[in-house]
């Protein structure tokens, strides 16, 4: 660790140096050393020099413009370790090699002299960039001047800049021995831990250093917001989002909890606006476990479209009904309570009040959906789901899936499903008006004509209408008409094949054609074999040109998977 290759010694300047025994007391060490040595290697070093009765090798000093040492004081500029070595053993002299050399010279000769060495990454970022800052120079023209890449400067920077970061920077010793991920970080994990916004790097890095890059890392189920990264850490970090992370559970569960808030904000900022951040903040400092964040900020009261409560009322709100809930239903009532007080001293009737999650369909349906969706007259939540969920609908069992669909069969398919749903909703209307008339018309009936009436219908035999069929799911209806659709296109995919089998049944030498094809198909190097001196493909369509038609046609039929009747047709125009 401590001794000097030829290299070493190439680069020691030539001129003002001198060896000499100096006092181990007037040497002092410099604060920007970036050589490191374990425990076991430091005390196998101080067995060494105990053994020896001196230092290894010289120790490297220089006392001309180091400012920061007094008359008769050395700075070390290569083998600390040594000299400390020679400290704890008890020499109270050691051979010194005295060289003249400014700070950035110094720095240099400390950093070349032990490239084999150890090196704390972070103090050689440091040491780097006093370097670059004592000659005013790019970090391009240091890796010139002191010969290696540049990339190797930039690197060591990044360190340094993290070690910054994470809070633990002691000017001369770099990051904290102790810091165990810290000091397992990769290069990779040093850029990535710079780069993630404040209040959350931490958090990463004794998690572990994940792979920034992964869409697991932050619980999200897939790849479609990794391009957008930096903005959403950002957003992560701003929004408050990222204290879950403060949470005792694990990385992986924090992760998907705050993905889940992310997109709950992302969504719903459309209808809480830009206070959302200020809405969410003291759900998340309370870190609830039951209920769960998301459950709590659905019970968010609205009206019109925009939060009931100011975010000052929430955060009270939220006070109460933590306070008081006594269970997980308990505190979301405590919500529909509060909501409920505040809407009748604004006058607004309860009935007018909604969640977030309503709030939200309704702005879509009246903002985004088309025409025949908004105005048709059909329950919100069914428009909602056949706006936003009938596209990416799949169902395995029933053979549904239903973005295969192309843009305009799409529009096609939910036209269709809100007119089989309108007429349903009639229906149903109907002859529910129908059945309570019935049932009232019953209730004027004497008490035992009454029950004997009601227990007819019990046991089928009664008369008048009967309670209403229930209106199908909108899933099923969708269903339905994917599948109609696909029918359609199944039925016009066989007329088309159809057509085609009739043009080439109604031409022999078409026929001859297709089946030579289907033979090429089926076992192509039988067409290359000889037969009687000639090659097969040759031989095959003379072969099928001089049979029967109506044994050609039948032939024909049976490879193309086509009508038999082609046989007959040709049959009876021969017999005619």
């Amino acid at each position: 660790m401590e001794d000097a290759t030829m290299e070493d010694v190439r680069e020691r300047p030539k001129e003002g140096v001198r060896t000499t025994t100096l006092r181990t007391e007037d040497l002092k060490p410099n604060d920007y050393n970036p050589n490191r040595m374990t425990k076991e290697e430091f005390a196998e070093l101080v067995e060494e020099v105990r053994h020896l009765g001196r230092v290894p090798k010289p120790v490297v000093v220089r006392n001309r413009y180091a400012g920061d040492v007094s008359a008769g004081e050395y700075q070390i500029v290569d083998g600390e370790h040594g000299w400390r070595a020679a400290k704890e053993v008890g020499l109270e002299e050691i051979t010194c090699e005295v060289i003249e050399a400014d700070d950035f010279e110094a720095m240099r000769q400390t950093y070349k002299r032990n490239q084999h060495g150890t090196h704390d990454r972070a103090a050689l970022g440091e040491m780097f960039k006093r370097m670059a800052a004592e000659r005013g120079i790019s970090n391009r023209q240091l890796a010139k001047e002191i010969s290696v890449s540049e990339g190797t400067i930039r690197n060591a920077q990044i360190f340094a800049e993290a070690a910054e970061m994470r809070r633990r920077w002691a000017g001369e010793k770099g990051a904290a021995v102790e810091d165990y991920w810290f000091n397992k970080m990769t290069t990779q994990q040093a850029r990535d831990y710079v780069m993630l916004p404040e209040g959350l790097r931490d958090r990463w890095l004794d998690a572990g250093a994940k792979p920034v890059s992964s869409p697991e890392t932050w619980g999200m189920t897939g790849d479609r917001h990794m391009e957008q990264l930096d903005s959403y850490l950002k957003v992560l970090a701003l929004s408050g989002i990222a204290k879950v992370f403060d949470q005792r559970a694990s990385w992986d569960e924090n992760a998907r909890l705050a993905y889940e808030l992310m997109m709950w904000r992302a969504k719903h900022s459309r209808v809480i606006g830009e206070d959302i951040d200020e809405y969410m903040r003291p759900v998340i400092a309370k870190r609830p476990v039951r209920p769960r964040p998301i459950e709590i900020l659905d019970e968010i009261p609205m009206h019109a479209h925009e939060p009931l409560l100011t975010p000052e009322e929430w955060a009270k709100a939220l006070e109460v009904a933590w306070e008081k809930g006594e269970n997980v239903y308990s505190m979301l009532g405590r919500f529909k309570d509060i909501a409920k007080l505040k809407a009748h001293d604004l006058g607004i009737l309860e009935d007018d009040l909604e969640d977030p999650r309503v709030a939200l369909m309704k702005v879509e349906i009246e903002k985004d959906a088309p025409p025949f969706l908004r105005e048709a007259p059909l329950p919100l939540r069914t428009k909602h789901w056949l706006f936003k969920q009938a596209e990416t609908y799949y169902d395995a069992r029933k053979h549904i899936d239903s973005a295969r669909l192309a843009p305009q069969e799409r529009v096609r398919a939910k036209r269709m499903a809100v007119e089989i749903l309108i007429k349903e909703h009639k229906r149903y209307e109907a002859e529910e008006a129908a059945y309570r008339a019935h049932m009232e018309e019953l209730q004027k009936l004497p008490p035992e004509q009454y029950m004997q009436a009601v227990m007819a219908r019990m046991q089928g035999a009664g008369g008048g209408p009967r309670y209403p069929k229930m209106i199908p799911r909108v899933m099923d209806v969708w269903t339905a008409c994917v599948k109609a659709l696909d029918k359609e296109h199944e039925d016009a995919e066989r007329i088309a094949q159809q057509a085609e089998l009739k043009k080439t049944f109604e031409d022999p030498e078409k026929v001859v054609e297709a089946i030579v094809a289907r033979f090429q198909d089926a076992v192509p190097k039988r067409l290359e074999e000889e037969l009687g001196g000639r090659r097969v493909g040759e031989v095959l369509p003379e072969r099928l040109r001089a049979m029967p038609k109506p044994e050609l046609m039948l032939l024909g039929a049976v490879l193309m998977k086509a009508p038999v009747s082609v046989w007959l047709d040709a049959v009876r125009e021969e017999l005619e």
